[in-house]
């Protein structure tokens, strides 16, 4: 069914998340992209009352910042933002193309597109 695809989906990005703590901590090169860091500090700065602006390379638009304020809790948080949006945006895609095409059809789409493409899962993990 496809809830077991979504659900194979979330796992799949769990473990990647638990590779990039694991990759960021002991490798030399990062996992993480240097624009999350900077996000992630435009949100600390929002977070203090500041403008994510104050961060002089923060060139995003500051409701990403607003997305990212767990980020002043907890890093990884973004990450976890992020991969909730890629597995709402299968959902709402597979709902979508499904007014269009069978199931079977769109559950195949939906997987190779969105939920097992091995670049959207890197950019909502990385």
């Amino acid at each position: 069914s496809f809830t077991r695809l979504l659900v194979l989906g979330a796992i799949v990005r769990v473990i990647m998340l638990v590779y990039a703590m694991f990759h960021d901590s002991y490798f030399r090169v990062k996992y993480t992209d240097i624009d999350y860091m900077i996000i992630s500090d435009g949100a600390i700065e929002m977070y203090n009352g500041g403008s994510p602006f104050s961060r002089t390379t923060f060139r995003y638009t500051p409701i990403l910042a607003l997305m990212m304020l767990p980020n002043a809790f907890w890093l990884p948080a973004g990450k976890v933002v992020f991969c909730l949006c890629d597995l709402v945006c299968a959902w709402c895609t597979f709902r979508v193309l499904t007014n269009y095409v069978s199931a079977t059809k769109a559950k195949k789409a939906v997987c190779c597109f969105i939920l097992f493409n091995p670049v959207v899962i890197n950019v909502s993990t990385s």
